[in-house]
């Protein structure tokens, strides 16, 4: 019935009924575990919704979709949109749903404290009963899991009464349930039981499915015997996150076929996880968190004999720890001790008879270790991961980058874009990079990739004000044999070229409104389709865009969409421009000088008085200028000697000995550095440049002639 209801909604072109109707649609696909089908009908809102509160509600339900299909990494990209539009937008309601949505992505992904975080910059204080209770127990969920147990069981009990002033049943179940999983995690095994049966009785009589299934889920995890219910599950269509916890549970050594597993049991368990993996690096991740799940732990590690960290899972593990370093020195096990707190445990991992590692085990305070299953636990585990760690130490170390040989210098302003490309390469998310042309964007982005976790695949580059809309796309996405004229044989895409590595589209802001909707497209679905095809082809890429203009302009002033702009702009980056630097000029300009000698065949030498006058011109082409100008300087140079001023360009010398120290003279020197900055920035169109600043084109070329700045250009 809504279905047809939003086919004649859309029909009569009445959008806001039509959003409203998809995104119903989109919570009830949900709600039946077909986050694909939810994800679709997301998109479908956002659309028909436009730019108001109800398209973050609906990128909201799209993340929530992307959570349910075990997409962490884009749901995290695509609610911290949402979160920057919900903000915008002041609706608070949006932004506690974000908030709630971000938080329990956040929580799958084993990041409580990153999400306890969050809630300290978002707290719970706006917007309705339903999407606070929501937050307040996802908050709960990742409390428990730092270990703040106390805290978890308060706030789920808080989230308890706001629900049921709210009248939601499916945010009581998912509430009854969570707390729940505080009362367990705080040990009260005994008083969890009552807020799960309250759940599956709201499951039942609300027809909610999948909350009885992760109700059954939270009971065996508990310790009760829920085999045949679980394994009666096998044949219902599930989401996949929730299809993995079910797997784990009837596969893993958590699942209650006995308390206490005999030794040749968890390691069958442990090699099968292992086996399961795609690289060894997985492999010992899966093996870790079976440890760290099984026996309770705060923090399981493998660490090698350098004390390099091999694999963590759970909270951090101290740079140097005591115990490992005495596996390390006896050879030997290191059983867990009840005088030792925290408690720790430590086993040695061997390959062939040698010492490869030591798989160490950390508890927090107070908790109940059982000595005899921790340690047959450990030793299979040591098992199962000693061949994947010896792959891990076999394979060459690649070689350490060497991010900063092309982002030279040593002002505060060059020192904090070093450090917030270091910040940026480390988060999974899109980067914006702004700055004049030739100020060095796709160095900055090229050391964004060197420094990331991708620095092993490729890195692609695309200039998007140097194509057409058909070659833009064509381009990025590929295209079949015979899609168009010259199209002789089928071509991959910079996506499909840049799997797994990072995409960089320079002058971003130049794409056409047309491009725009389909790069939208693409980084909303994670898939894309060639040019004359219609199968979809999953992509992995991390956006690193840059433009010469501030996006929030181009959206206000209608050239760019807002909601590319937000997909785009999650971390953002300014280069700055060289005249802000200008003590970097000199160090620059020996380093060009190197370079364009050793091309030319030259052993002269540039002087300091040359350097000075390099550093008190101001640069409007920025970085790319000094560099052209040096390579002048370079093939109309001596090849022997030193370099003085008298050798540089006349409009950069001009610059420099400069005496005139009139109110008219400073005037014209004004005069000259803003046109050649306007001219800069638009990439010297006159036309455009005039528009910048607020003349006609005829005025701007009568202040160039006034200026002499077409001579200089010349000169240049």
């Amino acid at each position: 019935m809504l279905a047809r209801g939003l086919r004649v909604l859309q029909g009569r072109e009445r959008h806001d009924e039509g959003s409203a109707c998809a995104l119903q649609l989109g919570w009830l696909a949900l709600e039946r575990g077909d986050p694909a089908t939810a994800q679709a009908r997301f998109g479908m809102a956002r659309e028909l919704a436009g730019e108001s509160p109800r398209s973050v509600l609906a990128s909201v339900g799209a993340g929530t979709a992307l959570v349910d299909a075990d997409r962490l990494v884009e749901a995290e990209a695509m609610l911290r949109g949402a979160l920057v539009s919900a903000e915008t937008l002041q609706d608070a309601d949006g932004q506690t749903s974000a908030t709630a949505a971000l938080v329990r992505c956040l929580y799958w992904q084993k990041r409580p404290h990153d999400a306890i975080a969050m809630v300290a910059l978002h707290p719970p204080g706006l917007g309705g009963a339903a999407p606070r209770a929501r937050l307040l127990a996802a908050y709960a969920r990742c409390l428990a899991r730092a270990g703040r147990t106390a805290d978890a069981v308060r706030t789920a009990r808080e989230s308890q009464v706001l629900a049921n002033a709210a009248d939601d049943p499916g945010a009581m179940a998912s509430i009854e349930l969570a707390l729940a999983e505080t009362l367990i995690a705080a040990g009260d095994v005994d008083g969890a039981r009552v807020p799960m049966s309250r759940a599956m009785g709201m499951a039942r009589s609300s027809h909610l499915p999948l909350v009885r299934i992760r109700a059954l889920l939270l009971q065996a995890s508990a310790g009760g015997d829920m085999r045949r219910d679980l394994r009666s599950l096998g044949r219902v269509h599930l989401p996949p996150l929730l299809g993995v916890r079910l797997s784990s549970a009837l596969s893993s050594p958590h699942a209650p076929v006995q308390r206490r597993l005999e030794p040749v049991a968890q390691l069958e368990v442990l090699l099968r996880l292992s086996q399961q993996a795609e690289d060894d690096a997985t492999a010992l991740a899966r093996i870790c968190a079976a440890v760290l799940e099984r026996l309770a732990a705060a923090a399981v590690a493998v660490v090698a004999p350098d004390d390099r960290l091999l694999c963590l899972e759970g909270r951090s593990w101290p740079v140097v720890s005591t115990i490992t370093k005495e596996a390390f020195a006896g050879g030997a096990t290191i059983p867990v001790e009840g005088r030792r707190e925290p408690q720790e445990a430590a086993e040695p991992v061997r390959f062939g008879g040698e010492l490869v590692a030591v798989l160490g085990c950390r508890w927090t305070a107070g908790t109940a270790v059982d000595r005899i299953e921790s340690g047959g636990m450990m030793r299979a585990a040591a098992l199962a991961a000693a061949p994947h760690v010896r792959a891990i130490l076999d394979r060459r170390l690649p070689e350490p980058p060497a991010p900063w040989a092309d982002l030279l210098g040593e002002s505060a302003s060059a020192v904090a874009l070093r450090e917030s490309v270091v910040r940026a390469a480390r988060a999974p998310f899109p980067v914006l990079i702004e700055g004049e042309s030739g100020s060095g964007k796709e160095l900055v982005a090229r050391a964004v990739h060197r420094l990331g976790p991708r620095r092993d695949r490729r890195f692609c580059a695309l200039n998007c004000a140097a194509l057409t809309d058909d070659l833009v796309e064509a381009e990025l996405f590929g295209h079949a044999r015979g899609a168009f004229t010259g199209a002789a044989t089928e071509r991959a895409g910079l996506f499909e070229e840049a799997d797994g590595g990072t995409l960089f589209l320079d002058e971003i802001g130049e794409l056409s409104p047309r491009a725009q909707a389909k790069l939208l497209r693409v980084l909303q679905e994670g898939e894309v389709r060639r040019v004359g095809e219609n199968m979809p082809r999953h992509v992995d890429v991390r956006i690193v865009a840059a433009t010469n203009r501030r996006l929030a302009d181009e959206v206000v002033a209608g050239r760019f969409r807002a909601d590319l702009r937000f997909r785009l702009d999650v971390v953002r980056m300014t280069v700055p421009p060289l005249r802000e630097r200008a003590s970097d000029v000199p160090l620059l300009a020996v380093h060009f000088w190197r370079d364009a000698s050793a091309r030319v065949g030259s052993q002269a030498t540039l002087a300091p008085e040359a350097l000075a006058a390099l550093a008190r011109y101001d640069w409007p082409g920025n970085v790319r200028e000094l560099q052209n100008v040096i390579a002048w300087i370079a093939v109309q140079s001596p090849r022997r000697g030193r370099v003085g001023p008298s050798a540089l360009p006349r409009h950069v010398a001009q610059a420099a000995v400069s005496t005139r120290c009139t109110f008219e003279a400073a005037r014209e020197d004004f005069e000259r550095r803003f046109i050649r900055a306007a001219l800069a920035g638009a990439n010297g169109q006159r036309a455009r440049a005039a528009e910048a600043i607020g003349v006609t084109r005829q005025g701007l070329a009568k202040m160039i002639r006034r200026l002499r700045l077409g001579d200089d250009e010349k000169t240049a």
